[in-house]
């Protein structure tokens, strides 16, 4: 049996009340010892705060990975081949925004630029032109094409689904949350939903037009089944019908890539 060490535990509470009122209602403790309030903790790679807010987060990712890149082009500044550059680029940079993105997906503007800038300055140094423009998101969307590599927005709306396909088609432990349910009705009444959708009990508190059976909820649209049902539901039947894990991800790619604009 694992034994927690009370100097090595630290109490997160997750809420939306002012932080300065947390941890003086109640003393956690463990074996006679009491155990500290916390504002960000790292668990499995990922920090946390109150507020699941992953801002924080992205700022670290974004150091730890600004951090790698300088170092791949000062140690690889004789690499001129595009094929090694983007292999090195993609193992040693990129490859910091694939874990957990699930959990952790930006959903701000600001911080999916911020991580996207970083991978259009490794794209000038693939390509070896510091002075390619990429402002213009038709012409990066252009360049990512050529090299194969999905701007970091795609990316994510990959791993979303990816992931919620394996859900779907009992491939994971994972199970749909309750307010999450299969899509029964007619298609006179919606007919942009067929039998593989999804409809969310719950809402977030911006749509004017709910119905009975929904609930407002704050915060709901940027959690990770919230958002990834309305990727599902977007996706051609065709595809969504695709249990083929591997199938699947071929066809998802190419979809993402028609749909890049």
């Amino acid at each position: 049996m694992m034994i927690f060490h009370p100097s090595k535990s630290h109490i997160l509470s997750i809420t939306c009340a002012n932080s300065t009122n947390i941890g003086t209602n109640f003393v956690y403790s463990m074996n006679d010892i009491a155990i500290d309030y916390t504002d960000l903790e790292k668990d499995l790679g990922v920090h946390i705060n109150g507020k699941l807010d992953w801002s924080h987060h992205c700022n670290k990712l974004y150091s730890k990975a600004n951090q790698r890149f300088g170092i791949l082009k000062r140690t690889c500044y004789f690499t001129k081949n595009v094929n090694k550059r983007k292999t090195l680029f993609l193992s040693q940079v990129r490859s910091l925004f694939e874990h957990c993105t699930i959990v952790w997906r930006p959903a701000s503007e600001s911080s999916i630029d911020k991580l996207e800038n970083l991978q259009k300055r490794g794209i000038k140094w693939i390509v070896n032109n510091l002075y390619l423009s990429l402002g213009d998101k038709r012409r990066y969307y252009q360049v990512c094409k050529q090299l194969n590599i999905l701007p970091l927005s795609a990316r994510f709306d990959y791993k979303d689904v990816l992931f919620f396909h394996n859900v779907f088609y009992g491939l994971s432990v994972v199970k749909f949350p309750p307010y999450l349910k299969r899509f029964t009705g007619s298609r006179l009444r919606r007919s942009h939903l067929d039998d593989l959708c999804f409809v969310s009990l719950i809402s977030p508190p911006t749509p004017q037009n709910l119905t009975s059976n929904q609930t407002r909820c704050n915060g709901i649209s940027k959690s990770y089944f919230y958002r990834a049902h309305l990727l599902w539901n977007r996706l051609p039947y065709e595809l969504r019908s695709i249990a083929r894990p591997s199938v699947f991800k071929n066809e998802l790619l190419k979809y993402l890539w028609t749909n890049i604009n």
